[in-house]
């Protein structure tokens, strides 16, 4: 390895050509103007001519030369670790997607597919797994899906002690069962931890896990209903994939919300989501109708099974 004082002594001896006699190394010679050219005088050519010299032989050093110099920063990208447990950590404030405490109840929901850019295999793979129903996205042969989703009471403690109804969530574990048509013993979710939600069908076996939310309240003067995205590992099997959500509702009309959705999706690497880059990404409507009360005024274990529940698959009540 050369010293770092080499390069010092190089500079050095390049201002110092005549003292040193070194017009007999090739790459430092000056030109012939220069040599009859008096003593304390170097024309433009020579002094561009014997810096250029310099450069070239600075580059031909080793690499190790370079360390004289501030390392340089290097810019690897964005991402976000969604190998960490969130069952237990408040995401945000509110602690989940809501909607107005106004809006309990059932729904007929209908989601369309209206746009898939980018890598369609991990779109439809994606889709798949959040519960996504028929149709293909390749060709966009995508079928309207129509499922059953609830709003249910999310308590909030007040001043007294109690819990208060202010906010309204999307019970998560009716929606999938609905949408996957699957039983409702498989499907676990807490509204008190609503971060994870698992299904365990005889043939496969998903988690859902929010890595990451951000809210938009209710705002009628703004014309929200209800917003936010949340990021969220997908863990189904082996494999493991990491999609982010973004949400928008309003109102239109009694009884009636719409909504737009954008889902991206994103490569996992070591546990790590590639959030810079997005594989791909997919944009639907949905349109909810208001179809009656709660099957259950009071939801309060973890799972909200219950044996006279109903749900909706698009074609059946069971």
């Amino acid at each position: 390895m050369i010293p770092r004082c080499t390069v010092l002594i190089l500079s050095f001896l390049l201002l110092s050509q005549e003292t040193f006699g070194l017009s007999s190394l090739p790459l430092l010679a000056p030109s012939v103007d220069a040599v009859t050219a008096p003593s304390n005088y170097w024309d433009r050519r020579s002094f561009l001519g014997t810096i250029t010299s310099g450069g070239l032989i600075l580059f031909l050093l080793p690499p190790s030369i370079a360390n004289a110099a501030p390392p340089r920063s290097v810019d690897v990208g964005g991402g976000v670790d969604v190998a960490i447990d969130t069952r237990n950590t408040v995401l945000s404030d509110p602690s989940n997607l809501v909607f107005p405490a106004s809006m309990k109840g059932r729904y007929a929901c209908q989601r369309t597919v209206v746009a898939v850019d980018g890598d369609v295999y991990q779109a439809q793979s994606a889709w798949k797994s959040l519960g996504g129903g028929k149709g293909n996205f390749f060709g966009g042969n995508t079928v309207p899906e129509s499922y059953e989703t609830q709003l249910i009471p999310m308590m909030i403690a007040n001043n007294n002690g109690g819990d208060n109804p202010k906010f309204t969530v999307v019970d998560r574990g009716y929606e999938l069962a609905s949408r996957t048509a699957i039983s409702r013993d498989a499907v676990q979710w807490k509204v008190g931890q609503p971060n994870r939600i698992t299904t365990a069908a005889s043939n496969n076996n998903v988690e859902l896990a929010v890595i990451q939310r951000s809210v938009i309240p209710p705002n009628p003067e703004q014309g929200i209903l209800a917003g936010g995205q949340e990021l969220i590992r997908i863990t189904e099997g082996p494999f493991v994939r990491a999609v982010l959500i973004k949400q928008r509702f309003r109102q239109a009309g009694d009884g009636v919300v719409e909504g737009l959705e954008i889902m991206k999706t994103y490569r996992v690497l070591d546990g790590i989501a590639g959030t810079e880059f997005p594989t791909s990404t997919t944009k639907s409507t949905l349109r909810w109708t208001r179809i009656g009360p709660l099957q259950q005024e009071e939801v309060v274990d973890a799972k909200y099974v219950s044996s006279s529940s109903l749900y909706f698959d698009g074609s059946n009540w069971y």
